[in-house]
């Protein structure tokens, strides 16, 4: 399968003189951290003040992944990193997770026992990375572990509750061992461009071991009570930007009709079947399949999005 995959993924970004002499000078690594960072300016320091504030497991390498910005993330991101060697800021020109995710995985991090995952909006409690560390390494029969959000609010005590009694992935905070990367690289499995729910997608692929047409097994996922993130809340964040709702919004519905489109797709044809850039699957004939939920806040937000997934899409 990996050869297959190779000739469908090829490399997309080549890395810079400074990358390739970092990942030479590390063959191996215990653990690497990866924060994703478009826009953050505003947030980004206290992000790596949480990390130095929760006594990190050591040695521990960091990436820095600012992706897309039109703000000042980087220089804030270089100033907060100028005496703190073990975190190095990565400059990506095209925005988006997925393509972040890719170069993160594939190009940047060195091998590792343990590979964890930040938003560079999230902040870290003390020992969240070594509770998903220890909970990796006490069941080698996992593919990834998640943080739970902190009880701020009601909302956040429901996603709780909820993960903890069927594990999915957090994308604001979570880790994969280093066999499960191992073979998502010699595999060369790539998320799409344009895929917005990341998470959504590696912890499908977590559940499914890499196979989508096998079992779907929420065991292999498992949950950290002792690892946990905070964040602005989508209300909290809109009291200063009105609009932002108005775009998270539009966001999570694009995302649920990306995530059945993909699942489907993988769920019948493999792995072989994932496409280059998500928009590949924008379709007439998929898209006329896809009906606005029924609760009325999600339909406006669903015919939004269909119809800008319309004006995307192919003519097929």
């Amino acid at each position: 399968m990996g050869n297959q995959l190779s000739s469908l993924f090829p490399e997309r970004r080549l890395m810079s003189t400074a990358t390739r002499n970092t990942l030479s000078s590390i063959c191996h690594t215990p653990r690497v951290l990866g924060i994703f960072a478009h826009n953050e300016s505003s947030r980004i320091s206290r992000c790596i003040d949480s990390l130095i504030r929760s006594q990190l497991p050591e040695p521990m390498s960091c990436f820095v992944l600012v992706n897309g910005c039109t703000d000042d993330t980087v220089a804030v991101a270089r100033h907060k990193a100028r005496h703190l060697p073990w975190i190095k800021v990565e400059e990506i020109g095209r925005g988006g997770k997925s393509n972040a995710w890719n170069v993160y995985i594939h190009e940047l991090a060195p091998a590792a026992d343990t590979y964890f995952f930040l938003d560079g909006d999230c902040t870290v409690s003390p020992r969240a990375l070594q509770g998903l560390e220890q909970t990796l390494q006490s069941n080698s029969g996992l593919n990834a572990v998640t943080a739970l959000p902190k009880r701020l609010v009601s909302s956040a005590g429901v996603l709780r509750r909820a993960m903890l009694t069927s594990p999915g992935l957090a994308g604001n905070l979570y880790a994969l061992p280093g066999h499960f990367v191992a073979r998502i690289r010699s595999s060369n499995v790539r998320l799409p461009d344009g895929c917005i729910g990341d998470d959504s997608m590696v912890g499908a692929l977590a559940c499914w071991n890499l196979d989508p047409t096998s079992d779907w097994n929420t065991d292999r996922i498992g949950a950290c009570r002792e690892a946990e993130f905070a964040y602005d809340t989508i209300l909290a964040t809109s009291v200063h930007d009105p609009l932002f709702y108005y775009r998270r919004r539009i966001r999570y519905s694009i995302r649920h009709f990306q995530n059945r489109l993909l699942g489907e797709v993988l769920a019948r044809d493999g792995l072989g079947a994932m496409p280059r850039a998500i928009q590949q699957l924008y379709t007439r004939a998929a898209l006329d399949g896809l009906r606005p939920r029924s609760t009325p806040t999600d339909a406006l937000f669903d015919r939004i999005a269909l119809h800008r997934m319309r004006l995307e899409g192919v003519a097929t």
